[in-house]
């Protein structure tokens, strides 16, 4: 299986569409790429910023086969849903 690319990601605004108890809600992070870790080899981290407490994704990019397209809105670069998806 051919290992997608995630670096293109670094730096963008990425919007996250997830399903929490049946409704699909989007959060905003930025995607930081880093090319070698000791865990997972080559990661995208989307690094979520919110009043409640920051948190993040990792997008391991050996093991990613998810669903990535450009946004509808304005504010964000891409859309990565981990809700409504059908596996590319």
């Amino acid at each position: 299986m051919p290992q997608r690319r995630l670096d293109h990601l670094h730096g963008a605004k990425i919007e996250v569409e997830l399903e929490i108890h049946g409704s699909v809600r989007s959060v905003c992070g930025k995607g930081v790429y880093e090319s070698s870790t000791p865990e997972f080899g080559s990661v995208l981290r989307i690094v979520v910023s919110d009043p409640r407490g920051n948190f993040e994704f990792l997008l391991v990019e050996s093991k990613w086969d998810g669903c990535l397209e450009s946004s509808d809105l304005a504010e964000f670069d891409y859309r990565i849903s981990l809700a409504n998806c059908a596996s590319l």
